[in-house]
């Protein structure tokens, strides 16, 4: 009698427990533009569990982690390497009549997207310039290097234009991060579509 008492009593704190909880957890949503995922696909994504003991928690983790992308994005930081071609269509003279932009060069910037210490999201764009320095084809992409926790990369997309003259362009980078966190009220994932740009 006494634990079914007792279960009475509980059940209902439980409840609105779980209910606040429950709360919390939608206003962390939508401030952060979470959108859930199935943990299944989270792992299937390689992402690997991050634990808090609070929704309160979470949220500090997550305000955190856009301070840490804000000041990434105002650093800019671009690397670049020259990779000329070893083959220069100048060498076979018949061809130089008909392709007339020839010694073009290439090379590849990349930029750090995101990175916590033990997991970076890059960037890269390969830029091929003709012998006027105009560009003439760009290949962009990003991944993921290192180990993908607190939180995974799912790359959607990349694309670049290019400004007037020819000389410089943009690539922006698509994708989804991956949060797989192991909260009070059961184990969830999400994904945050995110979008980046570079110079190049």
């Amino acid at each position: 009698m006494f634990i079914l008492i007792l279960l009475v009593i509980m059940y209902p704190l439980q409840t609105v427990e779980a209910t606040s909880i429950s709360k919390k957890l939608d206003t962390v949503e939508e401030k952060y533009d979470l959108e859930e995922i199935s943990v299944a696909e989270a792992k299937e994504l390689g992402a690997i569990p991050i634990k808090f003991n609070t929704i309160d928690e979470l949220d500090k983790f997550l305000a955190q982690e856009e301070a840490k992308e804000e000041a990434l994005a105002k650093e800019n930081v671009l690397v670049e390497n020259e990779e000329k071609s070893t083959f220069a269509i100048s060498d076979i003279p018949i061809l130089s009549l008909f392709i007339s932009k020839a010694n073009a060069a290439s090379s590849t910037a990349s930029k750090t997207l995101w990175s916590n210490g033990v997991s970076t999201t890059k960037g890269y764009a390969r830029v091929t310039k003709d012998k006027d320095k105009k560009i003439t084809a760009v290949s962009t992409w990003s991944n993921q290097s290192g180990v993908p926790w607190p939180i995974g990369w799912e790359s959607v997309t990349s694309y670049h234009s290019l400004k007037s003259g020819k000389k410089s362009g943009t690539a922006t980078f698509k994708g989804n991060k991956i949060y797989y966190l192991i909260l009070p009220v059961r184990d969830m994932a999400y994904k945050k579509y995110t979008s980046y740009t570079m110079g190049f």
